[in-house]
């Protein structure tokens, strides 16, 4: 069976964000991207979980400094 996969769009709507800010934690190592055709960019939900197990509450790793 294959893993689902999301896009940054579906992962700042669920986590209360930008994507900007999706595209920040790419830049910065701390989400996986798998790159498709034509640029698209997915997410396994496995490195999502992952992501979330190291950081903590979204509302913490979305919150402003």
């Amino acid at each position: 069976m294959t893993e689902k996969l999301v896009t940054r769009k579906e992962l700042a709507e669920a986590f209360g964000c930008s994507v900007g800010t999706i595209r920040r934690w790419e830049q910065l190592g701390k989400l996986k991207p798998i790159k498709l055709a034509r640029g698209t960019v997915r997410y396994k939900q496995s490195d999502v979980a992952e992501f979330l197990a190291a950081a903590g509450e979204v509302r913490e790793i979305c919150a402003k400094p």
